[in-house]
């Protein structure tokens, strides 16, 4: 006997119930944290981060952080986003 799988497409047209307001906290609470240890967020990009003071910027989305500057700044980064659970790659 030959069974076909069905495929099946489907297109959401609403986000799903809670998906932008956890992502929107997450981003709130991203950009607070850095704000805290300096780095301001930019207001002409929504997922940048700069600190004057080191020369220093930080690019997140979602989960993810790019980030750059000297090792003392990213010494002091590493120790901002403590606050967070990270896996790091190594330094470039």
């Amino acid at each position: 006997m030959n069974l076909r799988r069905a495929r099946v497409l489907w297109l959401l047209l609403k986000a799903m119930y809670g998906t932008q307001i956890a992502a929107a906290a997450w981003l709130k609470l991203v950009r607070e944290t850095l704000d805290l240890g300096g780095w301001s967020p930019l207001e002409s990009i929504a997922c940048v981060s700069y600190n004057a003071e080191a020369d220093s910027m930080v690019v997140y989305h979602g989960d993810d952080f790019l980030a750059e500057g000297d090792d003392k700044t990213l010494d002091r980064l590493d120790e901002v986003l403590g606050a967070f659970v990270l896996k790091k790659a190594p330094r470039v």
